[in-house]
This record gives C-alpha cells, structure tokens and sequence, in this order.
C-alpha cells in the first residue's frame, strides 16, 4: 500500500538529523615566567556541554538503492534543538617565553552506532596583552575537528511507514576569546588564578542521512521509490558566549581547575593538572 507525504512526516526526517556538537574547553590564560626555558603543563579534563544548533537541509532526493536518487522532493525548514557531548581531554599546554603560551587537544568522546569512539584534536594559541600586579589580560585563539560519527536509527513515520536510517557526520569548531584574570594566594603552598571574559566561537559541519522505508514512497500520484538520501549543514545558533573560571596550583607540580561556558550555551569542565 501506497502513502502520500504529509508535512507531519518531513518533521519526523528533520528531527532524526539532531546531531553531535562541540565546543572545547577554553583553559585559562597561563603563562609561566619563573621556569627558565619552555616549561610545560599536562592536564586532563572532564567536559560536559550543551549547546543549541540549527541543522540547514539540501533538497532532499527519492528514489531506490539500485537507481540512485532519481527525483528532488522538497527542502525541509531550518531545525532548531541542543546538541550534547561529554569526553574526556587530554591537553598538553606549553609557554616558551612570559607572553606566548599554546596548547594541544586530543579528546575522546563516547562510541556511535558502529563502535568507533568520537575523537576531537586542536589547539590554542594564546598571547600576554598586558599585566598589571596581579591582573592579567590575554588573547586566546582556539580551533577543534571532530571526527566522523555515525548514528543508526529505526521508526514509524505515519505518512511513509517503518523505516530504517543511517547518518554520518563531521564537525569544526574555532573560536576567539579575550580572558581577563587574577592570581592570589592561598595560605603558604597555594596560588588561585580567576579568569573569565567574552569568547565567539563558530560551530559548523556537514551531516548526511539515508532513510530506507518498507513501503513505497508516493510524489503525485507516482511511486518514486523506497529510499531517501538527505543532506545537510549543522551550525551553532549564537556566535557569542562567557567564559568563567578558577585554577588552583598546588605547590610546585599540580593543579586543579574547573571552567563554565554561558549564553551560547551550557557546558562545563574539571580538570586535574601537573606541571613540568
């Protein structure tokens, strides 16, 4: 039995392309003056984030497995939701001189569908502006790749019955920051550095979907077949978010730190350092 597409079901295909987004840890705006040579810090983190996105969609195209896309069918409207992802981050961060520091990401995420876990690499760059007493102000620039994930999925659409999907995904992310700080001491062994400050980041990736339904797909009348390929661009709903955080150095080697990422959206990290 034949079926025609209701507006119902191209909701229903929208909403299964809800997609994986990121937006790394920033790191507080460290540079350190007393070690001679490039000292080095080792850090592992914990992040959560939330973040809300809108998916763009590309016409979408009917037809069957063994002829490939056959007809155009129409665009599905923009899709807005929250995008989440928690991993864990390894981060390697080094200051060859007292105004330039840079770091190194390698993250880690939970598996898609196929077993593959997600895997996230970047960087920073992050330059000294000024520094009066303990008040500091630096200039942070931040770019991340998410590898590709895949999602399988399985439902009832009311107008085209069951159907089985898979979608693949990949994602970027690049930000800039302006981070102001303040160190003070804690007792005799102890230093607490605060910072916070604006950041606009740009989330941004490709996802592509294949829907394979169990009864024929009707556009006007006509089957046109029982499969449908959908494409499109992932973006991140606002460029600019606050950055707030502490660190607190332990002696000589360890530190501890915990970051929040407000307005563009909800995410969170601690972290647990060692320096060299």
């Amino acid at each position: 039995m034949t079926r025609r597409a209701r507006p119902l079901a191209l909701a229903l295909l929208a909403g299964s392309l809800a997609a994986p987004a990121a937006a790394l840890d920033v790191g507080d705006p460290w540079f350190d003056e007393a070690t001679p040579g490039p000292p080095v810090r080792l850090e592992v983190a914990y992040v959560d984030l939330r973040r809300g996105v809108e998916l763009q969609s590309q016409p979408m195209r009917l037809g069957t497995a063994a002829s490939g896309p056959a007809v155009v069918g129409p665009t599905l409207p923009p899709v807005k939701g929250h995008a989440e992802i928690e991993h864990a981050l390894l981060r390697l961060s080094a200051s060859p001189t007292a105004r330039l520091a840079g770091q190194v990401d390698i993250g880690i995420g939970g598996s898609d569908d196929d077993g593959d876990h997600l895997v996230l690499v970047g960087g920073a760059l992050r330059v000294l502006i000024g520094e009066t007493g303990p008040l500091r102000l630096a200039a942070q620039a931040s770019g991340h790749w998410i590898s590709p994930h895949t999602e399988r999925m399985s439902g009832v659409d009311p107008s085209w019955g069951s159907f089985a999907a898979i979608q693949k995904s990949d994602y970027s992310e690049a930000g800039v920051a302006l981070l102001g700080s303040f160190d003070a001491p804690l007792g005799e062994v102890a230093w607490l550095s605060v910072y916070g400050g604006p950041r606009f980041s740009a989330f941004g990736g490709s996802v592509d979907a294949v829907f394979d339904y169990e009864n024929p797909i009707v556009v006007g009348g006509t089957p046109v077949g029982d499969r449908i390929w959908l494409s499109g661009e992932t973006e991140q709903e606002s460029l600019f978010g606050i950055v707030v955080g502490a660190r607190v150095d332990l002696g000589d080697v360890w530190t501890l730190r915990t970051e929040a990422r407000l307005v563009e959206e909800s995410s969170f990290t601690v972290s647990v350092g060692a320096g060299f």
